[in-house]
């Protein structure tokens, strides 16, 4: 397998993990070379699974576009959301075209996650449980 542009040994390690079916995070200091990796690894998904079946985002909209992704609102086509993750995922079901696009996902790759609070965190993985299916469980985010 070649990988473009080529990766270090930490950045080959994470991909190898991706590759193998982990969960995979992703640390380092700025300009260490995250959003490379993430890249690797997003063309890889996609090539595999297909555009459709890879969610890329991210909390703000400047690290979403290093990655090529968007943000975690555009993916779950919703506003500033103050409720409760079953309230969330009540709102949610609601709206098929965008259950259905999130059921599509195979791999999810959040940039800059730490910059989400815990709260929203909780909401959107409560989303994403409640309408994937069980089998799907199982598939990687990174």
């Amino acid at each position: 397998m070649t990988i473009t542009p080529p990766l270090d040994v930490g950045q080959v390690a994470c991909f190898c993990d991706y590759r193998a079916g982990r969960n995979v995070g992703v640390f380092g200091s700025a300009g260490c070379g995250k959003s490379v990796v993430l890249r690797a690894i997003i063309t890889d998904a996609r090539a595999r699974y297909g555009d459709a079946a890879v969610g890329v985002c991210s909390w703000n909209g400047a690290a979403a576009d290093l990655i090529g992704g968007e943000t975690l609102h555009a993916l779950f086509a919703c506003g500033v959301y103050l409720g409760t993750p079953d309230s969330f995922l009540q709102a949610l079901l609601a709206r098929s075209w965008t259950v259905e696009k999130l059921r599509k996902l195979r791999v999810l790759v959040v940039d800059e996650v730490f910059t989400i609070t815990a709260g929203s965190l909780a909401v959107f993985l409560r989303a994403l449980r409640g309408i994937r299916p069980p089998a799907l469980e199982v598939v990687p985010a990174v």
